[in-house]
């Protein structure tokens, strides 16, 4: 059966509410489906039956929606009065904006944008999560196993600390006159823009420096 593509366009008006675009042959589980989809905020995607067209049955009304987004599955359970079920499954797909793995990515492996492409991609698969496209920086790795084409979500990523607890940083003072720089531990993991304390060495003061690259911090006076 081939697929239809629906495109909702959502706007604030004093009423508030939606237009969209579909096919008037929808099914009441499919009808059903699309309404779910547009509650967890899908804004375009496509829906396909597995099997025949459906056609609730007489005496049944339908119940939940339940999706295994990782297979881009749906289905739709339809109940009647004597608590006996009906399962429509669909195909569903969700093309957003995002990155796009170019090769097989090991969970915990580095990664940066080399190892990816920005376009087109199923959103479905991240549970409407993709990761943006400021998301993916340096000093990041990845949680999961990604396979060559696999979506990249928000979910799969995590910052790979520029100073580590314990690590001995180089903090830099800088004035008008002079700059001073130092070796100081870290008392906590922070990346770049993290403010961390630190420990001069022989020292029991504790001090404040924002990390500026790894391995490095400045003095926060």
């Amino acid at each position: 059966m081939p697929k239809r593509l629906y495109i909702f366009l959502l706007f604030v008006a004093s009423v508030g509410g939606y237009s969209q675009t579909a096919s008037a042959k929808e099914s009441k589980p499919e009808r059903y489906l699309i309404e779910y989809l547009i509650s967890q905020g899908y804004v375009n995607f496509t829906t396909s039956f597995l099997g025949d067209q459906p056609k609730l049955k007489i005496g049944y009304s339908l119940k939940q929606v339940d999706c295994a987004f990782e297979i881009n599955r749906c289905k739709v359970m339809a109940e009647s009065v004597n608590k006996k079920r009906v399962f429509y499954w669909f195909r569903v797909n969700s093309q957003e904006l995002g990155w796009q793995s170019t090769r097989t990515i090991s969970a915990g492996e580095e990664v940066n944008e080399s190892d990816f492409r920005w376009g087109m991609t199923d959103a479905l698969t991240c549970s409407n999560q993709l990761a943006k496209q400021t998301d993916l920086r340096a000093n990041s790795k990845t949680v999961v196993r990604l396979r060559a084409g696999d979506s990249l979500c928000r979910f799969d990523l995590i910052a790979i600390d520029d100073v580590r607890k314990g690590d001995w940083a180089m903090m830099t003072s800088q004035t008008d006159s002079f700059e001073l720089n130092i070796r100081v531990k870290a008392l906590k993991a922070g990346s770049v823009g993290d403010v961390i304390p630190v420990r001069i060495p022989s020292s029991s003061s504790v001090l404040n420096g924002v990390v500026t690259e790894k391995g490095k911090v400045e003095l926060i006076p």
